[in-house]
C-alpha cells in the first residue's frame, strides 16, 4: 500500500508531500506537480480554514434549521452504525446546547456504536468558513482561472470507522480539510471499478490504492473522478471538504442563468394558430413577443449570474444578506483585495455583486469612481466618500446625491463588499 503524509518526498509515481513558505509559492507548486494530475497531502500557509468549535456551531444551526422548517433536499444526512437514519432526526442531529464535537459524540453513544455527520453548507452559517473559504478559493483560482461549475463545501464528523456507501467517485477535485483526528482516505485512479455506484467490498484492493493521511492542519487532495473512501479506527474526526473545479460549459452556465431569470414569468397559456402547410412556417407572433421581452431580462440575468459566480466563487449558495445597521460618516470601510467588487454596466445601470449576490443601481460615473476606490483596497472613511462623490464638477457633470451614495454604500455593506473597521 502506497502512503502520502505531509513530510513524505516528491518520488515518482508516488503521491507528495506539499508546503510552502508563502501562498504564491504554495500554489504555483500544487499547480505545477499535483492539481488534475495525482493525489496528495498538503499544508497550505496561513493556518487552517476553522476551528472545529466553529464547525460544530455551524452544523447545529443547520440541524435547527432542518427542524423548523424540513426541506425537500435536507442539508444534513445522519448515519448510524453504517445505515443511514431518517426517523429520529430531531434527537440525533447536533445541538447547540452540546456546544462540542465531543460532548455530541457521547451523547449519540447511547444509540449506536459509530456515527456520520453530513452536513452541506457549513458556509452559510459561519460568517469566519465563508471568509476563510474564499480566501482559500481565490488562491486557488489564480492558478486554474475561475471555472464555470459549482463550489460545495460539506462537514464530515463522526466515529464511523470507514464511508458508509463504500468507494465512490466525483466530479469535483477535492480538499479534504483536516480540523479534528487523523484523516485516512484510499484513492483510485479513474476508471478503476468497474461502476459509478459506490463498492463497500474495496479492501481486497487496498494493495493498489494511494493510501493519504493527514493530521490537523493538513489538506488531503485528490482531483475529479478517483474513487475514494475514508477509514478510521473509530475514533472521533473533524474534517471539510471542498469541492471544485468540476466542468460545466459556458451553454450550460448561460441555459441554467436563463431558468432561473423565466422561471417565474406569468405570460399567458394558450394555443396559437397554425399557418397553411403550404405557407412558410414564421415564429408565432407570441413567441416574437415573448422573446423580444425577454431578451432584457436575460442580459441582466447572464450579467449578475456571471458576477456572482466570480465574487460567490462558484458556491451552489450563499450566504444572504447581513442584517446590518447603516453606515455613519464616521466609519472606515476597506475591501479585501482578493474579495474585490464586481460590476457591469448594461442598458443604464449598474449591475454590482460582492460575496456571491448582486444588485442593480442606476449607472452614475461617480459610482464607478467609487466601485474602483473601494477595489483599490485602502481603507476609506464614509464621510469622505459621500464628499467626493458630491464634489462640484468643473466639466459640468452630474453630482451625485449624498443620499444616493449613502444607499449604495449600505448595500454593499449588506452585500459583505467590505470590512468595517472597529470604531475608536
Amino acid at each position: 500500500m502506497r502512503v502520502a503524509t505531509s513530510t513524505l518526498a516528491c518520488e515518482p509515481r508516488l503521491p507528495m508531500g506539499i508546503s510552502a513558505g508563502s501562498e504564491e509559492d504554495f500554489w504555483s507548486d500544487v499547480a505545477a506537480r499535483c492539481l488534475g494530475k495525482q493525489p496528495a497531502v498538503l499544508r497550505p500557509p496561513g493556518g487552517p480554514i476553522a476551528a472545529p468549535d466553529e464547525i460544530f456551531a455551524a452544523v447545529a444551526a443547520l440541524a435547527d434549521g432542518m427542524r423548523e422548517a424540513p426541506a425537500e433536499r435536507a442539508p444534513i444526512l445522519f448515519f448510524l452504525d453504517g445505515g443511514a437514519r431518517y426517523a429520529d432526526l430531531d434527537e440525533l442531529l447536533p445541538r447547540p446546547s452540546d456546544r462540542t464535537c465531543e460532548a455530541y459524540a457521547d451523547r449519540i453513544a447511547a444509540h449506536g456504536r459509530e456515527f456520520l455527520v453530513m452536513a452541506n453548507g457549513v458556509h452559510l452559517c459561519s460568517e469566519a468558513v465563508w471568509t476563510r473559504a474564499r480566501r482559500f478559493l481565490s488562491g486557488l483560482f489564480r492558478v486554474t482561472g475561475h471555472p464555470l461549475g459549482t463550489t460545495f463545501l460539506h462537514a464530515f464528523f463522526g466515529t464511523y470507522r470507514q464511508t458508509p456507501f463504500g468507494a465512490h467517485v466525483d466530479r469535483h477535485d477535492v480538499f479534504a480539510f483536516v480540523l479534528g483526528g487523523q484523516k485516512t482516505v484510499h484513492v483510485w485512479p479513474p476508471g478503476f471499478f468497474p461502476q459509478r455506484g459506490g463498492h463497500t467490498r474495496y479492501r481486497s484492493h487496498l494493495d493498489r490504492a494511494v493510501t493519504l493521511r493527514g493530521e490537523p492542519g493538513d489538506v488531503l487532495y485528490w482531483p475529479a473522478g478517483y474513487w475514494h473512501v475514508a477509514e478510521s479506527d473509530g475514533a472521533l474526526t473533524l474534517s471539510l471538504s471542498l469541492a471544485v473545479l468540476d466542468a460545466r460549459t459556458p451553454t450550460r452556465f448561460l441555459v441554467e442563468g436563463f431558468e432561473e431569470a423565466l422561471g417565474d414569468r406569468e405570460e399567458p397559456r394558450r394555443a396559437v394558430d397554425l399557418p397553411a402547410p403550404s405557407e412558410l412556417t414564421p415564429l408565432p407572433e407570441e413567441m416574437r413577443r415573448a422573446l423580444d421581452s425577454a431578451l432584457p431580462d436575460l442580459r441582466r440575468a447572464c450579467a449578475a449570474r456571471w458576477l456572482n459566480q466570480l465574487t460567490g466563487f462558484g458556491f451552489a449558495a450563499v450566504p444572504g444578506p447581513s442584517p446590518v445597521a447603516p453606515l455613519a460618516e464616521d466609519d472606515v470601510v476597506e475591501v479585501e483585495p482578493c474579495f474585490p467588487i464586481r460590476w457591469h454596466e448594461l442598458e443604464g445601470a449598474l449591475i454590482c455583486s460582492a460575496s456571491g449576490s448582486s444588485l442593480e443601481i442606476p449607472f452614475h460615473p461617480r459610482l464607478v469612481d467609487l466601485l474602483a476606490r473601494l477595489n483599490a483596497g485602502a481603507p476609506l472613511r464614509v464621510r469622505d466618500i459621500l464628499d467626493r462623490a458630491a464634489a462640484p464638477d468643473p466639466a459640468g457633470g452630474v453630482l451625485l446625491d449624498r443620499g444616493a451614495t449613502q444607499a449604495v454604500l449600505d448595500e454593499l455593506h449588506r452585500l459583505r463588499a467590505f470590512r468595517l473597521h472597529p470604531r475608536a
